[in-house]
């Protein structure tokens, strides 16, 4: 586990990321079926749009640390 400007970053299985914040529940974040997927504690599996996962490598967020040591798994190029 790690932290993050506070966020605490788990990667409990490969190909699976979990951010917990220190106010708010976690999020969860995963590899399925050659995409990246995101759901909260509340809400269900849902598939990243291109350009949110553009947003968290512009914001170099942990979702983008995450995204970048799997570029090619899931067809991405890295951010200029």
């Amino acid at each position: 586990m790690t932290v993050k400007e506070g966020v605490y970053v788990l990667e409990p299985s490969e190909g699976e990321l979990v951010l917990e914040f220190e106010e708010g529940g976690p999020v969860f974040y995963r590899q399925w079926n050659g995409r990246v997927e995101f759901r909260t504690a509340i809400f269900p599996w849902r598939p990243l749009a291109s350009n949110e996962v553009q947003q968290h490598l512009i914001l170099d967020t942990p979702v983008a640390d995450w995204l970048q040591r799997r570029l090619p798994e899931f067809g991405l190029e890295a951010a200029a």
